[in-house]
């Protein structure tokens, strides 16, 4: 729970939405269009870090880093 997963898959063998409308979406792409469109909010969320929190009756795991990790 310390790192979570840097990079997921996911396969889809047949979509039953009609259009090809989706509610995944490319990230990576997601995350070149903040940086060209708005590269000063890009700066900031590669750089300042965040903590992120995980809590449950038995545990509280907790984890600080940027919210754009390059």
């Amino acid at each position: 729970m310390e790192a979570p997963p840097g990079l997921q898959l996911l396969h889809s063998l047949e979509n039953s939405v009609p259009g090809g409308t989706s509610i995944f979406m490319d990230s990576f792409k997601a995350v070149e269009l903040l940086k060209q469109q708005y590269p000063e909010d890009y700066d900031i969320l590669t750089k300042v870090p965040n903590t992120f929190h995980d809590r449950n009756a038995d545990h509280h795991l907790h984890y600080n880093r940027t919210t754009i990790v390059l």
